[in-house]
């Protein structure tokens, strides 16, 4: 029964661990495509 537990409990650790990777991989491409936007505005300005 512990082992089970224990079992459950780094399946979850990994689980996060993914989802946190994937929210960044997201907050790097949306920072990136704002950059992009952003300078995009700066440049037609000039």
């Amino acid at each position: 029964m512990e082992n089970q537990k224990s079992l459950q409990t780094v399946q979850l650790k990994k689980t996060i661990s993914k989802e946190i990777q994937t929210m960044k991989m997201n907050c790097v491409q949306m920072f990136c495509k704002k950059m992009r936007i952003i300078s995009g505005k700066i440049q037609k300005k000039t």
